[in-house]
């Protein structure tokens, strides 16, 4: 048990509903990628959705990323013993980390090992290989690995580095010590991670892997065509400035 939800002093009904989203959160998150893997994996056997994301050709930036992150997310699901619902459990995260950044089993074996911990680490990297290979196809400066090796970097650098700060801080939540907040689970972390990522690749799809540029030249060619110019960067405004494509539903 968590010492620090013992030691709290009493709390206002707003503080109280506060943690409450706080503990119930990642388990909340879990369960609806879960189930939104699901709809998406039948959507695509219907022949509802065409499979993967980033070769579309028809496409919006905003359709593709949202889609593009159901995809990768979908390849933590039924890896070995794998059970992606532990990155969502407070009191799992120092055994999982200890996992993912000590004992580094996806970097071990491509086969699931047969045990919970290790599955799930290994499942969570499958998310990240196919980032990594959905990047590569759109020459993504984020998560191609070619390209990222070449400049000493990772697609898990992100990832590594905000699950070491994860780590010092569970020490002092346990022993109820914490300043008051609960830090994020690692599912919480993966997610953000794999928006972020998902992002750049769909504009890589959609723009190339200089997508500023590729931007701009859209924009040179709609001024020579004496289109909507301005509708088109309001869009692009929106979508650079968004950090998920659910809050962009109007510009799918």
């Amino acid at each position: 048990m968590w010492n620090w939800l013992k030691n709290k002093p009493r709390q206002s009904d707003n503080e109280l509903r506060v943690l409450a989203e706080q503990l119930i959160g990642p388990q909340a998150l879990a369960i609806s990628l879960a189930e939104t893997v699901r709809a998406y994996v039948a959507a695509v056997q219907a022949g509802k959705i065409s499979y993967p994301a980033h070769r579309r050709k028809g496409s919006s930036v905003v359709e593709i990323w949202a889609d593009l992150r159901i995809e990768a997310l979908h390849k933590m699901f039924n890896f070995g013993q794998s059970n992606p619902f532990l990155l969502s459990d407070l009191q799992r995260q120092e055994e999982l980390l200890a996992c993912f950044l000590d004992e580094r089993p996806h970097f071990e074996m491509p086969q699931p090992r047969g045990a919970v911990i290790p599955d799930t680490i290994q499942a969570m990297f499958q998310v990240y290989l196919y980032l990594d290979a959905a990047g590569s196809e759109v020459a993504d400066r984020e998560t191609d690995r070619t390209g990222l090796k070449l400049v000493g970097r990772s697609i898990l650098d992100r990832m590594e580095s905000e699950c070491g700060e994860l780590r010092l801080r569970l020490p002092a939540l346990r022993v109820g010590t914490s300043e008051g907040t609960i830090p994020p689970t690692m599912i919480e972390l993966l997610y953000e991670d794999v928006t972020v990522k998902a992002k750049s690749i769909a504009l890589s799809a959609k723009f190339g892997p200089h997508y500023e540029g590729g931007i701009k030249f859209v924009e040179d060619q709609l001024a020579k065509q004496d289109e909507d110019l301005a509708a088109f960067r309001a869009s692009v405004t929106r979508v650079m400035a968004a950090k998920d494509p659910d809050h962009l539903s109007s510009d799918r």
